[in-house]
């Protein structure tokens, strides 16, 4: 397997898209295609690379944890891989 060499974009070159994690949605930034491949390649299964848009969104931790304090798609680690159940 090859490995993925991630490019820097610009912000305003990356496409926004509609994103939920557990109970907090907003919109991610779309990494690109051939972060795309490379992830479906690797798990066999349709993924997209996201990352959290810092320009148009906050997550605020719960007050009773960590009052202050902002995260992104994680709660608690640096990664976090989220799948989608069709039925």
């Amino acid at each position: 397997m090859s490995s993925l060499l991630k490019k820097i974009y610009l912000l305003f070159a990356m496409t926004a898209i509609l994103f939920s994690v557990w109970e907090w949605s907003g919109s991610a930034l779309d990494e690109g295609d051939e972060a795309s491949k490379w992830f479906t390649n690797y798990l066999g299964k349709p993924s997209r690379l996201v990352c959290f848009n810092e320009e148009s969104e906050t997550r605020h931790v719960d007050p009773n944890y960590a009052s202050g304090f902002r995260v992104m798609f994680s709660d608690g680690y640096p990664f976090l891989v989220v799948s989608q159940v069709g039925f």
